[in-house]
């Protein structure tokens, strides 16, 4: 087993009474890719925030490499690279006297910064302001900031947000390609299921500022059990009888869907012995998008 990259226990944070992160648990492993999924407003920019100790937490720990954040913050992040939402440049300025700032701001030499704006594809701009880049441009400069001094973990909030699908994947290729050839451990928020799917290693995906789901999106769509759709001619009818037997059954684009281990045949006969008909019926699993939804409405996994 890999070992731990980052490791937070029962973390927890409000502000003004309102609770923003609540008891949360991750385990990330060293080299993966990891995933902090949630809609906007979850609690995911307030976690990294404790996990860079950029704010305290009111109770719970961060454990980065197996150190305290609260009393080794200054060691810890020498070894850690992050972009938190938009990124400021000095816009009169390229991309190598930008970087050059942010080597000086970290006493670091400048040997680095030719190397890091090959591996994010910006070599080849000699002379252009950075005023005159695209926003995905302006994305893969602000990994290369993330890159200065080697960092054995990169955290990212949001990193395509606003990008159109061109520069989503050009991001999307460009982790995964650091994550193999460097060997990084990166730390990921977004709302974009898709995104995430297409990137992640594993992920934790958060609701209301708690945890509530952490490990392999297979793994959460493989233990999903399969559903039946039906279009019937009386809806309500159907719905009463069903719910009055006890059956899981919701509305779905003026269909039944019917949660539990049944066969078409049963539903079928059940709905012919109520003279109730049926206009289609067919067996099927849920999407991941499905069951990200679902999660999402209900009130625990």
């Amino acid at each position: 087993m890999s070992a731990i990259a980052v490791n937070t226990r029962d973390l927890c944070k409000s502000f003004n009474r309102c609770k923003a992160v609540d008891n949360l648990s991750l385990s990330i492993q060293q080299g993966c890719i990891f995933g902090l999924l949630g809609p906007n407003g979850a609690g995911k920019t307030t976690t990294i925030r404790m996990l860079l100790g950029l704010i305290r937490p009111d109770s719970g720990s961060v454990h980065i490499f197996g150190q305290d954040i609260s009393s080794n913050r200054e060691a810890i992040l020498k070894d850690v690279g992050a972009l938190i939402e938009t990124p400021s440049f000095y816009g009169n300025l390229n991309a190598w006297d930008n970087l050059k700032i942010v080597c000086l701001m970290k006493q670091l030499s400048t040997d680095k910064i030719n190397p890091i704006l090959k591996l994010v594809g910006l070599h080849n701009c000699g002379k252009k302001r950075v005023s005159k880049f695209s926003l995905g441009m302006k994305q893969r400069l602000a990994i290369a900031t993330a890159l200065i001094g080697d960092p054995k973990l990169v955290i990212l909030d949001e990193p395509v947000n606003g990008l159109d699908p061109a520069g989503i994947h050009e991001i999307r290729e460009l982790i995964k390609s650091l994550a193999k050839s460097l060997g990084i451990t990166f730390l990921i928020s977004s709302h974009l299921l898709n995104e995430m799917e297409l990137m992640a290693d594993k992920v934790g995906i958060v609701k209301n500022g708690q945890l509530i789901y952490q490990g392999d999106l297979q793994q959460l769509i493989d233990k999903q059990t399969e559903r039946i759709t039906v279009g019937v001619s009386d809806l309500q009818k159907a719905v009463e009888y069903f719910r009055s037997k006890k059956i899981a059954v919701l509305i779905k684009e003026e269909k039944l869907v019917i949660d539990g281990d049944y066969t078409v045949e049963y539903i079928s006969k059940e709905l012919m012995n109520q003279d109730i008909g049926i206009t289609c019926i067919f067996k099927h699993s849920d999407s991941l998008e499905d069951i990200y939804l679902r999660m999402m409405d209900e009130r625990s996994i």
